[in-house]
């Protein structure tokens, strides 16, 4: 089982956008976001939106997880929820594997 810190880091002012960085102990990768939006409407009601980046290994098995709430709260937990479902049903390794991936394509930048 594969457990460690989600962190979500403000990367825009208006609207708030946040970049979620998982460390496991091996140091920080980003792993998705977390985005407020506003539906179009007549009351132009704001909302959160979610999702894992796609990610090498997230290929063999379907399409990034990804949501929608009405709070950013709700959305960080229903991302954390998602992300660790996801990285602890791997086979031993493979989150490694896709971390080191991760990596060398973009370096954290803080």
């Amino acid at each position: 089982m594969i457990d460690g810190q989600l962190i979500a880091r403000n990367t825009n002012g208006y609207p708030p956008i946040y970049r979620v960085i998982f460390d496991d102990g091996t140091g920080p990768v980003e792993v998705g976001s977390i985005s407020e939006r506003t539906q179009h409407t007549q009351q132009n009601e704001r909302y959160w939106r979610w999702g894992v980046d796609r990610m090498p290994l997230m290929d063999q098995g379907g399409s990034p997880p990804s949501g929608e709430t009405w709070s950013r709260e709700a959305a960080l937990q229903a991302f954390k929820a998602a992300f660790l479902k996801w990285v602890n049903a791997l086979h031993p390794g493979d989150w490694r594997r896709n971390r080191d991936h991760i990596n060398t394509g973009a370096r954290f930048r803080k």
